[in-house]
């Protein structure tokens, strides 16, 4: 695991569409979360949830409507200190 964010062996585990496709080429699986799982807001880890943060917080909702990586960056730069809850 390198980050709070993303977790290779979860990701996996957590999405059967990919683990079907990757099985456990967790390679595989950073590149899809990169290019694709964050912004269309998939977990990448149990430790963060974007949908969950999304849903928790309407005034960020307010400020980035669907842009899921502004949620990643918000807590990473942010919510974080401010004591958000990431999940």
């Amino acid at each position: 695991q390198g980050s709070i964010y993303f977790n290779a062996k979860w990701y996996l585990e957590n999405n059967a569409d990919l683990k079907e496709v990757y099985g456990k080429d967790y390679t595989k699986a950073l590149k899809h979360f990169v290019e694709y799982g964050a912004k269309e807001g998939r977990a990448g880890s149990k430790e963060f949830n974007c949908k969950k943060y999304k849903a928790n917080y309407a005034d960020l909702r307010e400020a980035y409507g669907n842009d899921n990586i502004q949620y990643f960056l918000h807590y990473m730069n942010c919510g974080i200190k401010e004591g958000r809850k990431p999940i």
